[in-house]
Protein backbone atom coordinates (compact mmCIF):
# COMPACT_ATOMS: atom_id res chain seq x y z
CA UNK A 1 0.00 0.00 0.00
CA UNK A 2 2.71 2.50 0.97
CA UNK A 3 4.69 1.85 -2.22
CA UNK A 4 1.82 3.18 -4.37
CA UNK A 5 2.44 6.65 -2.93
CA UNK A 6 6.24 6.66 -3.16
CA UNK A 7 8.68 7.96 -5.78
CA UNK A 8 12.44 8.21 -5.47
CA UNK A 9 14.18 11.52 -4.94
CA UNK A 10 15.57 11.45 -8.50
CA UNK A 11 12.09 11.22 -10.05
CA UNK A 12 10.74 13.91 -12.34
CA UNK A 13 7.69 16.06 -11.73
CA UNK A 14 5.95 14.04 -14.44
CA UNK A 15 6.61 10.77 -12.60
CA UNK A 16 5.40 12.23 -9.31
CA UNK A 17 2.16 13.38 -10.94
CA UNK A 18 1.65 9.95 -12.48
CA UNK A 19 2.12 8.43 -9.02
CA UNK A 20 -0.55 10.76 -7.63
CA UNK A 21 -3.01 9.97 -10.41
CA UNK A 22 -2.56 6.22 -10.22
CA UNK A 23 -2.75 6.08 -6.43
CA UNK A 24 -6.01 7.99 -6.51
CA UNK A 25 -4.67 10.35 -3.86
CA UNK A 26 -3.39 13.92 -3.82
CA UNK A 27 0.19 13.44 -2.66
CA UNK A 28 3.42 11.68 -3.63
CA UNK A 29 6.01 10.82 -0.99
CA UNK A 30 9.66 11.36 -1.92
CA UNK A 31 12.18 8.90 -0.48
CA UNK A 32 15.94 8.38 -0.57
CA UNK A 33 17.20 4.98 0.54
CA UNK A 34 13.83 4.27 2.15
CA UNK A 35 13.96 7.45 4.18
CA UNK A 36 11.34 10.13 3.65
CA UNK A 37 12.91 13.36 2.40
CA UNK A 38 9.80 15.28 1.32
CA UNK A 39 6.37 15.19 -0.23
CA UNK A 40 4.58 16.93 -3.07
CA UNK A 41 0.85 17.46 -3.63
CA UNK A 42 -0.95 17.85 -6.93
CA UNK A 43 -1.51 21.47 -5.92
CA UNK A 44 2.25 21.99 -5.50
CA UNK A 45 2.82 20.62 -8.99
CA UNK A 46 0.11 22.75 -10.61
CA UNK A 47 1.35 25.93 -8.97
CA UNK A 48 4.88 25.14 -10.15
CA UNK A 49 3.69 24.58 -13.73
CA UNK A 50 1.81 27.89 -13.74
CA UNK A 51 5.06 29.53 -12.63
CA UNK A 52 6.98 27.97 -15.51
CA UNK A 53 8.33 24.65 -14.22
CA UNK A 54 8.67 21.83 -16.76
CA UNK A 55 7.42 18.31 -16.13
CA UNK A 56 10.88 16.98 -16.94
CA UNK A 57 12.44 18.82 -13.99
CA UNK A 58 13.32 16.92 -10.77
CA UNK A 59 10.49 16.66 -8.29
CA UNK A 60 12.94 17.73 -5.60
CA UNK A 61 12.66 21.27 -6.99
CA UNK A 62 8.99 21.54 -6.06
CA UNK A 63 8.61 19.17 -3.12
CA UNK A 64 8.10 20.24 0.46
CA UNK A 65 11.32 19.11 2.14
CA UNK A 66 10.06 19.94 5.63
CA UNK A 67 6.48 18.61 5.70
CA UNK A 68 4.38 17.90 8.72
CA UNK A 69 5.05 14.28 9.75
CA UNK A 70 4.03 11.92 12.49
CA UNK A 71 6.57 9.83 14.33
CA UNK A 72 5.67 6.54 15.90
CA UNK A 73 6.35 8.09 19.31
CA UNK A 74 3.62 10.69 18.68
CA UNK A 75 0.77 8.30 17.90
CA UNK A 76 -0.72 8.74 21.39
CA UNK A 77 -0.28 12.52 21.44
CA UNK A 78 -3.77 13.93 20.81
CA UNK A 79 -2.51 17.47 20.26
CA UNK A 80 -0.04 16.29 17.65
CA UNK A 81 -2.70 14.17 15.93
CA UNK A 82 -5.05 17.16 15.85
CA UNK A 83 -2.32 19.30 14.31
CA UNK A 84 -1.75 16.60 11.69
CA UNK A 85 -5.43 16.57 10.80
CA UNK A 86 -5.46 20.35 10.40
CA UNK A 87 -2.36 20.12 8.21
CA UNK A 88 -4.15 17.77 5.82
CA UNK A 89 -7.09 20.12 5.59
CA UNK A 90 -4.92 23.15 4.90
CA UNK A 91 -2.68 21.54 2.29
CA UNK A 92 -5.19 19.38 0.45
CA UNK A 93 -3.15 16.23 1.12
CA UNK A 94 -5.11 13.11 2.01
CA UNK A 95 -2.43 10.98 3.67
CA UNK A 96 -0.11 11.54 6.61
CA UNK A 97 3.28 9.74 6.56
CA UNK A 98 4.34 7.93 9.72
CA UNK A 99 8.11 7.60 10.22
CA UNK A 100 10.46 6.26 12.86
CA UNK A 101 13.20 8.26 14.55
CA UNK A 102 15.51 7.48 11.63
CA UNK A 103 13.05 8.98 9.09
CA UNK A 104 12.23 5.59 7.61
CA UNK A 105 8.71 5.50 6.15
CA UNK A 106 6.69 2.94 8.09
CA UNK A 107 3.03 3.61 7.36
CA UNK A 108 0.41 6.01 6.04
CA UNK A 109 -2.59 7.40 7.86
CA UNK A 110 -5.45 8.38 5.57
CA UNK A 111 -7.69 11.23 6.60
CA UNK A 112 -10.53 9.04 7.99
CA UNK A 113 -8.03 6.98 9.98
CA UNK A 114 -6.50 10.11 11.43
CA UNK A 115 -9.94 11.44 12.30
CA UNK A 116 -10.63 8.24 14.20
CA UNK A 117 -7.55 8.86 16.33
CA UNK A 118 -8.49 12.42 17.20
CA UNK A 119 -10.62 13.01 20.29
CA UNK A 120 -14.43 13.07 20.06
CA UNK A 121 -14.43 16.65 21.30
CA UNK A 122 -12.22 17.77 18.44
CA UNK A 123 -14.39 16.02 15.89
CA UNK A 124 -17.47 17.82 17.21
CA UNK A 125 -15.89 21.25 17.02
CA UNK A 126 -14.07 20.60 13.78
CA UNK A 127 -17.19 19.54 11.91
CA UNK A 128 -16.74 17.76 8.61
CA UNK A 129 -12.96 17.57 8.60
CA UNK A 130 -12.65 14.82 6.04
CA UNK A 131 -10.73 15.93 2.98
CA UNK A 132 -13.21 15.85 0.11
CA UNK A 133 -11.99 15.75 -3.50
CA UNK A 134 -13.23 18.76 -5.47
CA UNK A 135 -14.92 18.19 -8.83
CA UNK A 136 -15.36 21.00 -11.35
CA UNK A 137 -18.59 20.71 -13.33
CA UNK A 138 -18.24 22.87 -16.41
CA UNK A 139 -21.78 23.68 -17.50
CA UNK A 140 -23.06 22.13 -14.28
CA UNK A 141 -26.22 24.20 -13.75
CA UNK A 142 -28.37 22.47 -16.37
CA UNK A 143 -30.42 19.33 -16.90
CA UNK A 144 -27.74 16.79 -15.97
CA UNK A 145 -25.47 18.98 -13.86
CA UNK A 146 -28.13 19.97 -11.33
CA UNK A 147 -28.75 16.27 -10.62
CA UNK A 148 -25.08 15.27 -10.72
CA UNK A 149 -23.98 17.97 -8.27
CA UNK A 150 -26.31 16.69 -5.59
CA UNK A 151 -25.23 13.09 -6.09
CA UNK A 152 -21.53 13.98 -5.86
CA UNK A 153 -22.03 15.92 -2.63
CA UNK A 154 -23.95 12.98 -1.13
CA UNK A 155 -21.01 10.73 -2.02
CA UNK A 156 -18.24 12.74 -0.38
CA UNK A 157 -17.14 15.22 -3.06
CA UNK A 158 -16.96 18.98 -3.04
CA UNK A 159 -18.56 20.46 -6.15
CA UNK A 160 -17.55 23.60 -8.00
CA UNK A 161 -19.78 24.67 -10.88
CA UNK A 162 -18.82 27.01 -13.70
CA UNK A 163 -21.80 27.92 -15.88
CA UNK A 164 -22.92 30.93 -17.94
CA UNK A 165 -26.55 30.29 -16.82
CA UNK A 166 -27.92 30.16 -20.34
CA UNK A 167 -31.03 28.47 -18.94
CA UNK A 168 -31.23 30.36 -15.65
CA UNK A 169 -30.10 29.68 -12.09
CA UNK A 170 -33.29 28.12 -10.75
CA UNK A 171 -31.97 24.51 -11.01
CA UNK A 172 -29.15 25.26 -8.55
CA UNK A 173 -30.81 27.95 -6.45
CA UNK A 174 -31.11 25.73 -3.37
CA UNK A 175 -27.47 24.62 -3.66
CA UNK A 176 -25.87 28.07 -3.71
CA UNK A 177 -24.45 28.86 -0.28
CA UNK A 178 -24.66 25.26 0.92
CA UNK A 179 -21.62 23.38 2.29
CA UNK A 180 -19.47 21.60 -0.28
CA UNK A 181 -20.90 23.61 -3.21
CA UNK A 182 -19.44 26.59 -5.05
CA UNK A 183 -20.87 28.41 -8.03
CA UNK A 184 -19.07 30.72 -10.45
CA UNK A 185 -20.81 32.39 -13.36
CA UNK A 186 -18.31 31.80 -16.15
CA UNK A 187 -18.29 31.18 -19.89
CA UNK A 188 -16.05 28.33 -21.08
CA UNK A 189 -15.25 30.35 -24.21
CA UNK A 190 -13.26 32.79 -22.06
CA UNK A 191 -10.45 30.46 -21.14
CA UNK A 192 -8.60 33.11 -19.11
CA UNK A 193 -11.39 32.99 -16.52
CA UNK A 194 -11.07 29.24 -16.06
CA UNK A 195 -7.47 29.02 -14.84
CA UNK A 196 -8.18 29.73 -11.17
CA UNK A 197 -11.32 27.57 -11.21
CA UNK A 198 -9.52 24.44 -12.37
CA UNK A 199 -6.11 24.73 -10.70
CA UNK A 200 -7.06 23.02 -7.43
CA UNK A 201 -9.57 20.37 -8.51
CA UNK A 202 -9.36 16.58 -8.51
CA UNK A 203 -11.28 16.10 -11.73
CA UNK A 204 -13.32 17.89 -14.39
CA UNK A 205 -16.68 16.87 -15.83
CA UNK A 206 -17.28 18.81 -19.03
CA UNK A 207 -20.86 19.35 -20.18
CA UNK A 208 -20.86 23.03 -21.25
CA UNK A 209 -22.14 22.74 -24.80
CA UNK A 210 -24.97 23.68 -27.10
CA UNK A 211 -26.95 20.46 -26.71
CA UNK A 212 -29.15 18.90 -29.37
CA UNK A 213 -29.33 18.73 -33.13
CA UNK A 214 -31.76 21.65 -33.72
CA UNK A 215 -29.99 23.93 -31.23
CA UNK A 216 -26.61 23.42 -32.93
CA UNK A 217 -28.11 23.89 -36.41
CA UNK A 218 -29.58 27.24 -35.31
CA UNK A 219 -26.12 28.85 -35.03
CA UNK A 220 -23.37 26.63 -36.47
CA UNK A 221 -20.63 29.16 -35.64
CA UNK A 222 -21.64 29.21 -31.97
CA UNK A 223 -21.77 25.41 -31.96
CA UNK A 224 -18.24 25.22 -33.41
CA UNK A 225 -16.93 27.72 -30.89
CA UNK A 226 -18.64 26.20 -27.85
CA UNK A 227 -18.75 22.48 -28.61
CA UNK A 228 -15.34 22.03 -30.21
CA UNK A 229 -12.86 24.88 -29.96
CA UNK A 230 -13.60 25.83 -26.36
CA UNK A 231 -13.58 22.23 -25.15
CA UNK A 232 -10.15 21.54 -26.64
CA UNK A 233 -8.75 24.84 -25.38
CA UNK A 234 -9.95 24.07 -21.87
CA UNK A 235 -8.74 20.46 -22.03
CA UNK A 236 -5.31 21.76 -23.11
CA UNK A 237 -5.25 23.98 -20.03
CA UNK A 238 -6.15 21.00 -17.83
CA UNK A 239 -3.46 18.86 -19.46
CA UNK A 240 -0.85 21.59 -19.03
CA UNK A 241 -1.42 21.99 -15.28
CA UNK A 242 -1.90 18.23 -14.74
CA UNK A 243 -5.60 18.10 -14.00
CA UNK A 244 -5.65 14.72 -15.67
CA UNK A 245 -9.07 13.26 -14.84
CA UNK A 246 -11.24 14.76 -17.57
CA UNK A 247 -14.74 13.37 -18.11
CA UNK A 248 -16.29 14.46 -21.41
CA UNK A 249 -20.00 13.95 -22.04
CA UNK A 250 -20.39 12.79 -25.61
CA UNK A 251 -23.42 11.15 -27.21
CA UNK A 252 -24.51 7.89 -28.83
CA UNK A 253 -25.67 10.10 -31.70
CA UNK A 254 -22.09 9.77 -33.01
CA UNK A 255 -23.24 6.40 -34.42
CA UNK A 256 -25.83 8.18 -36.57
CA UNK A 257 -27.65 6.08 -39.14
CA UNK A 258 -26.92 2.38 -38.67
CA UNK A 259 -27.29 0.30 -41.83
CA UNK A 260 -27.87 -2.86 -39.76
CA UNK A 261 -30.20 -2.04 -36.82
CA UNK A 262 -30.24 -5.69 -35.77
CA UNK A 263 -26.60 -5.38 -34.72
CA UNK A 264 -25.73 -3.73 -31.43
CA UNK A 265 -23.17 -0.96 -31.83
CA UNK A 266 -20.12 -1.07 -29.58
CA UNK A 267 -17.51 1.56 -28.79
CA UNK A 268 -15.44 0.16 -31.68
CA UNK A 269 -18.22 0.46 -34.28
CA UNK A 270 -17.81 2.97 -37.13
CA UNK A 271 -19.05 6.50 -36.38
CA UNK A 272 -21.60 7.91 -38.80
CA UNK A 273 -22.91 11.26 -37.50
CA UNK A 274 -25.85 12.72 -39.43
CA UNK A 275 -26.14 16.09 -37.65
CA UNK A 276 -23.87 19.02 -36.86
CA UNK A 277 -24.25 18.26 -33.14
CA UNK A 278 -23.01 14.69 -33.62
CA UNK A 279 -20.23 15.83 -35.96
CA UNK A 280 -18.95 18.21 -33.27
CA UNK A 281 -18.98 15.33 -30.78
CA UNK A 282 -16.87 13.18 -33.10
CA UNK A 283 -14.39 16.00 -33.70
CA UNK A 284 -14.10 16.75 -29.99
CA UNK A 285 -13.63 13.09 -29.04
CA UNK A 286 -10.86 12.80 -31.62
CA UNK A 287 -9.25 16.03 -30.43
CA UNK A 288 -9.21 14.87 -26.80
CA UNK A 289 -7.60 11.56 -27.70
CA UNK A 290 -4.97 13.32 -29.81
CA UNK A 291 -4.27 15.71 -26.94
CA UNK A 292 -3.81 12.76 -24.57
CA UNK A 293 -1.39 11.09 -27.00
CA UNK A 294 0.92 14.09 -27.05
CA UNK A 295 0.48 15.04 -23.38
CA UNK A 296 1.87 13.75 -20.12
CA UNK A 297 -0.57 11.89 -17.84
CA UNK A 298 -3.72 13.47 -19.36
CA UNK A 299 -6.49 10.85 -19.06
CA UNK A 300 -9.79 11.81 -20.66
CA UNK A 301 -12.75 9.44 -20.69
CA UNK A 302 -15.44 9.85 -23.36
CA UNK A 303 -18.94 9.01 -22.16
CA UNK A 304 -21.33 8.44 -25.07
CA UNK A 305 -24.72 9.00 -23.46
CA UNK A 306 -27.90 7.33 -24.61
CA UNK A 307 -30.87 9.68 -25.10
CA UNK A 308 -31.59 11.03 -21.63
CA UNK A 309 -35.05 11.18 -20.08
CA UNK A 310 -36.62 11.94 -16.73
CA UNK A 311 -37.27 14.85 -14.42
CA UNK A 312 -34.61 17.32 -13.33
CA UNK A 313 -34.70 20.67 -11.56
CA UNK A 314 -34.11 22.04 -15.06
CA UNK A 315 -36.89 20.17 -16.88
CA UNK A 316 -36.46 19.54 -20.62
CA UNK A 317 -39.31 18.71 -22.96
CA UNK A 318 -37.26 18.56 -26.16
CA UNK A 319 -36.13 15.00 -25.34
CA UNK A 320 -38.12 12.21 -26.93
CA UNK A 321 -39.52 10.47 -23.83
CA UNK A 322 -40.18 13.70 -21.95
CA UNK A 323 -41.74 15.37 -25.01
CA UNK A 324 -44.06 12.47 -25.78
CA UNK A 325 -45.15 12.25 -22.14
CA UNK A 326 -45.87 15.98 -21.99
CA UNK A 327 -47.87 15.78 -25.23
CA UNK A 328 -49.87 12.88 -23.83
CA UNK A 329 -50.64 14.60 -20.53
CA UNK A 330 -51.44 18.04 -21.94
CA UNK A 331 -52.77 17.33 -25.44
CA UNK A 332 -53.88 13.71 -25.35
CA UNK A 333 -52.00 13.05 -28.61
CA UNK A 334 -48.45 11.88 -29.35
CA UNK A 335 -46.76 12.76 -32.62
CA UNK A 336 -44.22 10.16 -33.78
CA UNK A 337 -41.89 10.92 -36.69
CA UNK A 338 -41.19 7.65 -38.47
CA UNK A 339 -41.27 5.22 -35.59
CA UNK A 340 -39.09 2.33 -36.65
CA UNK A 341 -35.83 4.05 -35.65
CA UNK A 342 -33.99 2.61 -32.68
CA UNK A 343 -32.92 4.76 -29.75
CA UNK A 344 -31.02 3.86 -26.60
CA UNK A 345 -32.34 5.62 -23.49
CA UNK A 346 -31.15 6.41 -19.97
CA UNK A 347 -32.59 8.29 -17.00
CA UNK A 348 -30.83 11.50 -15.94
CA UNK A 349 -30.16 10.09 -12.45
CA UNK A 350 -28.48 7.05 -14.00
CA UNK A 351 -26.27 9.31 -16.11
CA UNK A 352 -25.14 10.88 -12.85
CA UNK A 353 -24.51 7.45 -11.31
CA UNK A 354 -22.36 6.50 -14.29
CA UNK A 355 -20.28 9.67 -13.96
CA UNK A 356 -19.82 9.00 -10.25
CA UNK A 357 -18.61 5.48 -11.05
CA UNK A 358 -16.08 6.87 -13.53
CA UNK A 359 -14.78 9.38 -10.98
CA UNK A 360 -14.34 6.60 -8.42
CA UNK A 361 -12.62 4.20 -10.84
CA UNK A 362 -8.80 3.86 -11.00
CA UNK A 363 -7.53 6.24 -13.64
CA UNK A 364 -5.60 3.46 -15.41
CA UNK A 365 -8.88 1.61 -16.05
CA UNK A 366 -10.64 4.49 -17.82
CA UNK A 367 -7.88 6.57 -19.41
CA UNK A 368 -8.67 7.42 -23.05
CA UNK A 369 -11.66 5.07 -23.03
CA UNK A 370 -14.88 5.67 -24.91
CA UNK A 371 -17.80 4.19 -22.99
CA UNK A 372 -21.42 3.92 -24.06
CA UNK A 373 -23.60 4.97 -21.11
CA UNK A 374 -26.95 3.25 -20.95
CA UNK A 375 -28.45 -0.20 -20.61
CA UNK A 376 -29.14 -2.91 -23.20
CA UNK A 377 -32.70 -3.27 -21.91
CA UNK A 378 -33.42 0.39 -22.69
CA UNK A 379 -32.94 0.14 -26.45
CA UNK A 380 -36.36 0.94 -27.96
CA UNK A 381 -37.83 1.84 -31.29
CA UNK A 382 -39.41 5.30 -31.25
CA UNK A 383 -42.79 3.67 -31.92
CA UNK A 384 -42.32 1.50 -28.82
CA UNK A 385 -41.57 4.57 -26.72
CA UNK A 386 -44.80 6.14 -27.89
CA UNK A 387 -46.74 2.97 -27.07
CA UNK A 388 -45.19 2.93 -23.57
CA UNK A 389 -46.29 6.53 -23.05
CA UNK A 390 -49.81 5.71 -24.25
CA UNK A 391 -49.99 2.84 -21.73
CA UNK A 392 -48.79 5.15 -18.97
CA UNK A 393 -51.15 8.02 -19.83
CA UNK A 394 -54.57 6.48 -20.40
CA UNK A 395 -56.54 7.80 -23.37
CA UNK A 396 -53.51 8.93 -25.40
CA UNK A 397 -53.85 8.86 -29.19
CA UNK A 398 -50.77 8.20 -31.37
CA UNK A 399 -50.32 10.16 -34.59
CA UNK A 400 -47.66 9.00 -37.09
CA UNK A 401 -45.74 11.38 -39.38
CA UNK A 402 -44.14 9.11 -41.97
CA UNK A 403 -42.98 11.90 -44.30
CA UNK A 404 -40.73 13.57 -41.71
CA UNK A 405 -38.62 10.70 -40.46
CA UNK A 406 -35.62 11.32 -38.22
CA UNK A 407 -32.62 9.70 -39.95
CA UNK A 408 -30.88 8.69 -36.71
CA UNK A 409 -31.24 4.97 -36.15
CA UNK A 410 -28.99 3.02 -33.77
CA UNK A 411 -29.14 0.22 -31.23
CA UNK A 412 -26.25 0.32 -28.80
CA UNK A 413 -24.41 -2.20 -26.65
CA UNK A 414 -23.67 -1.21 -23.06
CA UNK A 415 -21.72 -4.33 -22.17
CA UNK A 416 -18.43 -2.46 -21.74
CA UNK A 417 -19.53 -0.11 -18.96
CA UNK A 418 -21.29 -2.98 -17.17
CA UNK A 419 -18.19 -5.18 -17.31
CA UNK A 420 -15.73 -2.40 -16.46
CA UNK A 421 -17.64 -0.50 -13.76
CA UNK A 422 -20.54 -2.78 -12.88
CA UNK A 423 -22.95 -0.12 -14.11
CA UNK A 424 -26.57 -0.92 -14.94
CA UNK A 425 -29.52 1.43 -15.21
CA UNK A 426 -31.77 1.64 -12.16
CA UNK A 427 -34.73 3.55 -13.66
CA UNK A 428 -36.97 1.95 -16.29
CA UNK A 429 -38.67 3.70 -19.18
CA UNK A 430 -42.11 3.27 -17.59
CA UNK A 431 -40.82 4.73 -14.31
CA UNK A 432 -39.49 7.78 -16.14
CA UNK A 433 -42.79 8.25 -17.98
CA UNK A 434 -44.69 8.06 -14.70
CA UNK A 435 -42.27 10.56 -13.11
CA UNK A 436 -42.79 13.17 -15.85
CA UNK A 437 -46.54 12.55 -15.88
CA UNK A 438 -46.81 13.08 -12.12
CA UNK A 439 -44.72 16.25 -12.34
CA UNK A 440 -47.02 17.69 -15.01
CA UNK A 441 -50.10 16.69 -12.99
CA UNK A 442 -48.79 18.62 -9.98
CA UNK A 443 -47.29 21.62 -11.79
CA UNK A 444 -49.16 23.88 -14.18
CA UNK A 445 -46.16 24.36 -16.46
CA UNK A 446 -46.46 25.07 -20.16
CA UNK A 447 -44.16 22.47 -21.69
CA UNK A 448 -44.03 24.55 -24.87
CA UNK A 449 -42.31 27.42 -23.00
CA UNK A 450 -38.82 28.21 -24.37
CA UNK A 451 -37.20 27.62 -20.98
CA UNK A 452 -37.86 23.89 -21.34
CA UNK A 453 -36.45 23.58 -24.86
CA UNK A 454 -32.80 24.22 -25.82
CA UNK A 455 -33.63 25.40 -29.34
CA UNK A 456 -36.35 27.80 -28.28
CA UNK A 457 -34.21 29.12 -25.43
CA UNK A 458 -31.41 29.96 -27.85
CA UNK A 459 -33.81 31.70 -30.19
CA UNK A 460 -34.87 33.98 -27.34
CA UNK A 461 -31.28 35.05 -26.55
Amino acid sequence: MVDRYVVQDNATIEQAMRCIDQSGGTVALITYRKRLVGLVTNGDIRRAILQGSLLSRPVAEVMNSDPFLLRTSEMEDNTRLSEALMFLKETGANVMPVIDDDSRLLDLLFTPQLEALVSRALRKTDGDSKQRPRILLVGGAGYIGSVLARLLIENGFDVRVADRLMYGREPIETLIGQPHYEFFRSDIRHIENMIDLVADVYAVVHMAEIVGDPACALDPSLALETNFLSVLAFATLCSHIQVNRFVYLSSCSVYGANSNPDKLLTEDSPLNPVSLYAQMKVKTESGLVELAERSVNFSPVLLRLATVFGWSLRPRFDLVVNRMTAQAVRDGTITIFGGEQWRPNIHVSDVSRAILAVLQAPVVDISCRALNVGDNDLNYQVREIGESVARGVVGTRIQLEVDNTDKRDYRVSFDAIRELLGFEASVSLSDGIREISEFLDLESVDFHHPRYNNLYSLRMQ
